[in-house]
């Protein structure tokens, strides 16, 4: 195994650790509830700030409204259940809200800010 590949595993099994200490090893259900209906951009958040800035981003599955954590070291999407990269069509979202200023305002004002749209 090469040292990139060991450093990549290490940091991977740390945010999963993280991640299994932060729900109780799946075992809060109120904690992935919150954190997968409605406040998962939070989450995504929690891992940026833990899992330093630098070397991640938060992304974003526009069919499922999801976000998520993305790390540079590992090439893995992060959320409170876990490794999820292969579940959701991610999509930078840094990206997003230059190439698309319109749809991710809509997005932080109903997923991020959690608040009502008064314009429907």
């Amino acid at each position: 195994m090469k040292m990139d590949d060991k450093i990549a595993l290490k940091q991977h099994e740390e945010i999963l650790k993280f991640i299994s200490n932060f729900n109780k090893n799946n075992t809060r259900k109120e904690v992935i509830e919150c954190f997968t209906q409605g406040c998962c951009y939070w989450f995504a958040k929690i891992l940026l700030t833990r899992f330093s800035e630098l070397l991640g981003d938060i992304v974003y599955d526009g069919v499922d409204c999801h976000f998520g954590y993305f790390n540079e070291i590992t090439q893995h999407v992060y959320d409170i259940t876990g490794d999820v990269t292969d579940k959701y069509n991610w999509q930078n979202w840094f990206i997003l809200q230059k190439e698309d200023p319109v749809r991710a305002r809509r997005i932080i004002h109903s997923s991020i800010l959690m608040e009502e749209d008064n314009n429907e």
